[in-house]
């Protein structure tokens, strides 16, 4: 029985002193207080041993404390014990601090557990390289991630306002079939319709849902679903569901699951549109991004396959067709009204073939169309009378009506002739169409252009005669509205044709060794004339291409050295373009050369981006600076949602590059660029390339 006890006592129960003395100690303890604890300190004082623990009391209002006790027994002389003594303190809030930091401790946990599963998947996603593989991935995450035992991925179609599955995992059997068949809108489900207004993950429950939510629950034979919004900016592409059947799903949306749903969401979303732009720069590879048609190399394959599965009896046929005067259309009526020519036209070719034929563009103006399988002439002459008939209506673009006319040249192969390759076969399509158009019938499959010939024999001498001159394109930064920087472009001031642009003698200067020579000379004269303009604009750069050929070259590297320290221009000042066709043709060369250009100090620029396939980590290995998105994209008009332009560009960026975009035609265009973030952008719309002397005027001038 308490004997006394003292003020401190007292304040800290809000008893009186006489309310205490002689009662047991008991009527401090209640709801909650530990028995484990209390029969420790009987055993303690029933021994005539000491006590010290913290015990869950309660105050006289009520309000229950944490009570540190410690008791000691006082003994006589002869030993006994006579009283015990307790020292009594209110610990409550450093309890509570424990408890807090155990909380934030296990939260912290959690946590960690939750970035360490949502590393993992990232890097899993990191791998796939298309958008399927992407879905597949992240479906089987869902479940690893939420500990459920199936999932489903639904898009969002922003027109039709409806959820359609395109991936599930862990589903089995009719249910399946059920949940890949699944579609809904907003109107059907007030958990979709919560989704899309608050763009907030949801938990459905048989506890707590709608009677839709009830339904699928026993439709789908599931306990519980979590759905959480997948988006991009703020546009909404689809829903992510975690399924528990087996398991016991979550009572609610606990933080932990929130935050691995919202980061999955989040992951999933950067993975799905890096894997499109991949899905479309892999497409591109194959594919003309302007007209959609075949390119060369798809043409190619699937020329080769045919050749090797042509039905006895039968044979295939190769017609290679040329649009004549399409130059005199671009010169008068600039490249964008061109360019909707060639779509027009490859729209009408491919509408008069036959189901299973194929239809490329290899050129400016040139298409292939392979026609397998044939069986007589008869069906060739078709054909041809077909593609007259599709020209016969004059071209619409804009303003503009252009009447264009097609030159055709036939290459027959049969099933029992000697198998040539597809390469060749295009070559004698090329070479009849030719000597038609000379009024010649008599094939000569293989025979070079005659124009081909003279062009070659006359370029040994051109760099000599000072015929290979530079003209300079502005390149505008778009942030700024200034030129910052400008591209050297190679022409052919060629004595009987005039002027010749680099796609009309590259190639020869190239197979003929004759590029390293023009490529020297350029280089040497883009560095002088960059010289003069930075007088002007002190922080202008120059950009110059820079074939493969060179780069393999040991020299290369000397060459570059000498003429920059002769023209007394900074490493950093220069630009060197190389291809992206020719990146992914041998990147192992490009990678080692790129290294070594870099650490001299110049920046490497991977020209035409998007009309070749580079992969993603070719182009993390390969140490560039920029980008320089091929016109035919720029001039692609984008599509609600789809602006391959915007994704090459957020890709650019996030691998730390700048980006240049080519053939800016005009101000909506260049508007355009401006919005989604571009740096820089270079075409008409800015300037057209001009000689040295107009350039120079151009710098020059107050901006």
């Amino acid at each position: 029985m308490i004997v006394f006890a003292n003020s401190a006592f007292t304040d800290t129960t809000g008893y009186a002193a006489d309310e205490v003395v002689g009662r047991n100690c008991r009527f401090l303890q209640g709801p909650g207080s530990d028995e484990d604890t209390v029969q420790a300190i009987r055993e303690a004082l029933t021994a005539g041993d000491a006590f010290s623990g913290v015990l869950l009391n309660y105050r006289k209002s009520g309000e229950a404390f944490w009570n540190e006790l410690s008791i000691a027994p006082l003994t006589d002389d002869e030993g006994s014990v006579t009283a015990y003594i307790s020292v009594q303190r209110d610990v409550t809030a450093s309890v509570r601090a424990e408890s807090r930091t155990r909380d934030l401790l296990a939260d912290a946990e959690a946590q960690r557990e939750t970035l360490s599963a949502l590393l993992s998947i990232t890097r899993t996603l990191a791998g796939q390289t298309s958008t399927s593989t992407v879905l597949r991935a992240v479906a089987e995450a869902i479940i690893a991630l939420c500990k459920a035992d199936r999932s489903s991925i639904a898009m969002w179609d922003s027109a039709a306002e409806r959820l359609s599955m395109v991936e599930v995992a862990g589903w089995h059997g009719p249910l399946d079939d059920k949940i890949r068949a699944f579609t809904l809108s907003p109107s059907d489900s007030p958990e979709l319709a919560g989704i899309v207004a608050m763009r907030e993950p949801v938990l459905v429950t048989r506890s707590s849902s709608s009677d839709w939510g009830k339904a699928i629950l026993e439709d789908y034979q599931i306990t519980s679903f979590a759905a959480v919004p997948v988006e991009t900016g703020n546009t909404l592409i689809g829903v992510l569901i975690a399924n528990w059947a087996e398991t016991p799903g979550p009572p609610r949306l606990e933080p932990d699951l929130r935050a691995r749903l919202a980061g999955l969401a989040g992951i999933t979303a950067t993975a799905i549109r890096t894997a499109g732009l991949i899905d479309q720069v892999s497409w591109s590879a194959t594919h003309d991004p302007l007209t959609g048609l075949a390119n060369r190399e798809l043409l190619e394959t699937e020329l080769s396959e045919a050749l090797t599965q042509i039905p006895s009896q039968a044979g295939l046929a190769v017609i290679f067709c040329d649009l004549d005067g399409f130059k005199r259309t671009n010169d008068s009526y600039g490249h964008a009204v061109g360019d909707r020519v060639l779509q027009e036209i490859a729209a009408r070719l491919t509408a008069v073939l036959r189901v299973g034929d194929l239809v490329a563009r290899v050129g400016g103006d040139e298409f292939v169309i392979l026609l397998t399988p044939v069986q007589s002439e008869s069906e060739i002459n078709a054909v041809l009378r077909r593609l007259r008939h599709a020209l016969d209506a004059p071209v619409q673009a804009g303003d503009v009506t252009v009447r264009a006319r097609l030159s055709t040249g036939v290459a027959h192969h049969r099933a029992q002739s000697p198998r040539p390759t597809a390469a060749a076969l295009i070559q004698a399509a090329d070479a009849d169409m030719y000597q038609r158009k000379n009024g010649r019938q008599t094939p000569r499959p293989l025979a070079p252009r005659p124009d081909q010939e003279l062009l070659q024999s006359a370029l040994a001498t051109a760099v000599q005669r000072r015929q290979i001159v530079a003209h300079y394109q502005p390149q505008l930064d778009l942030r700024t509205g200034r030129v910052v920087a400008v591209e050297a472009l190679a022409r052919w001031n060629h004595p009987e044709l005039g002027i010749l642009d680099p796609g009309q003698f590259i190639p020869l200067a190239e197979a003929s060794g004759l590029i390293h020579d023009i490529g020297r000379h350029m280089l040497q004269t883009a560095c002088r004339a960059v010289i003069e303009a930075r007088r002007s604009l002190p922080e202008l750069t120059m950009s110059v291409n820079v074939s493969r050929r060179e780069l393999a070259s040991p020299a290369y590297a000397r060459t570059l050295d000498d003429i920059l320290a002769r023209c007394g221009l900074p490493a950093s000042a220069l630009t060197l373009e190389i291809t992206e066709s020719h990146l992914a043709s041998d990147p192992e060369l490009l990678r080692e050369q790129a290294h070594a250009l870099r650490d001299y100090g110049t920046r490497i620029a991977v020209d035409d981006f998007g009309a070749g396939y580079t992969s993603i980590p070719l182009l993390q290995n390969i140490p560039i600076t920029e980008l320089k998105i091929d016109r035919a994209f720029v001039q692609r008009a984008p599509t609600p949602g789809r602006d391959l332009v915007a994704g090459i560009i957020a890709l650019a960026h996030e691998l730390h590059l700048s980006v240049v975009a080519e053939g800016v035609e005009t101000s909506a265009q260049l508007a355009h660029l401006r919005t989604i973030g571009c740096d820089r952008a270079q075409g008409y719309a800015i300037g057209p390339p001009l000689p040295h002397d107009e350039f120079l005027q151009l710098i020059a001038a107050p901006s």
